[in-house]
């Protein structure tokens, strides 16, 4: 991989590219945030009382990013136009 990329609440970034090979990109897309109850994250403890927890809490996690992958391939004979 020719680059790591950072995926977190600081990162601006809509779509980070990858180019895997010279016939393979994948696009990173950041399609939205979501932010959930504390509880989802980091609850340990009876496993009977986790739902309502979840439920009752009022504190909220940091929100966190939502990405879908879109990964591109060449046919054998092309390649991509290099940017």
């Amino acid at each position: 991989m020719s680059s790591m990329m950072n995926i977190s609440p600081q990162n601006t970034e809509r779509i980070v590219t990858v180019q895997i090979s010279e016939r393979v990109r994948v696009h990173a897309l950041r399609s939205g945030w979501v932010q959930v109850r504390s509880p989802h994250c980091k609850y340990s403890g009876i496993e009977a009382f986790r739902f309502p927890s979840i439920l009752l809490s009022s504190s909220w996690a940091e929100k966190m990013s939502v990405w879908m992958w879109l990964a591109l391939f060449a046919n054998a004979r092309d390649s991509f136009p290099k940017n």
